[in-house]
C-alpha cells in the first residue's frame, strides 16, 4: 500500500527517516481517475464544469494585472485566427484563470484535465465551432474578471461553459 502511495506521489519515504507526505501531490493520481473516466465524456466535462465555475469565484478576487494582460492578449490572439479552431489559445486562457485562484493542490489537476478535455473538443466538428461566440464568452470573462466581480465572473464562465457543454452533448447523441 505505501508502494502505491509513493508512486503516485502521495508520500515519500527515505531511508532511516521514515515515511512523509509529499508538500505536493503531483498530476498522477488525478490522470489515473481521468484515464479511467475516459470512455465517459460527458463527465469529463461536467467535471471540468464544476471545477472552472468555482476557480472563476476564487480567481476574480485574486487575479493579478499581469494575469488580465495575458487574457487579454490572448483574447487580441483569438481575434486574428484563420480558422474556427481556437482550442489551444482557450485552453491557455482557461489555465490562466484557473492558475489565478492561486490554489496549489489544483495545480496538479488542471494539465490532466485540460488534455483530457481536448478529446471532449475533439467531438465538436471545426464547421460546428463558433469562434466569433467563443470570443464573445471569452471577452464576457475578462470583464468580469477584470471588475474583480465573482458574481458576474461565475455567470459569464457558465455561459461559456453550457455552450461547449450543449454542442458536445448534441454531437455525442448523434453519434
Amino acid at each position: 500500500a505505501m508502494t502505491s502511495l509513493e508512486v503516485l506521489g502521495i508520500v515519500n519515504r527515505k531511508t532511516r527517516n521514515g515515511t512523509f507526505f509529499s508538500d505536493r501531490i503531483g498530476s498522477k493520481p488525478f490522470s489515473m481517475m481521468l484515464a479511467l473516466s475516459a470512455t465517459h465524456l460527458s463527465s469529463i466535462i461536467e467535471t471540468r464544469v464544476a471545477l472552472e465555475l468555482g476557480l472563476i469565484t476564487l480567481a476574480a478576487e485574486k487575479i493579478t494585472d499581469e494575469e488580465l494582460a495575458k487574457l487579454r492578449d490572448l483574447i487580441e490572439e483569438m481575434k486574428s485566427l484563420p480558422s474556427e479552431d481556437s482550442s489551444e489559445i482557450d485552453k491557455e486562457f482557461h489555465k490562466i484563470i484557473a492558475l489565478a485562484a492561486n490554489i496549489p493542490l489544483f495545480e496538479a489537476i488542471i494539465d490532466p484535465l485540460q488534455n483530457f478535455h481536448q478529446k471532449v473538443l475533439e467531438q465538436i466538428p471545426l464547421e460546428d465551432r463558433n469562434l466569433a461566440q467563443t470570443l464573445n464568452y471569452h471577452i464576457d470573462i475578462y470583464n468580469a474578471l477584470e471588475k474583480r466581480d465573482p458574481v458576474e465572473a461565475y455567470a459569464s464562465m457558465y455561459s461559456h461553459l453550457d455552450f461547449v457543454r450543449k454542442k458536445v452533448l448534441k454531437n455525442l447523441k448523434g453519434e
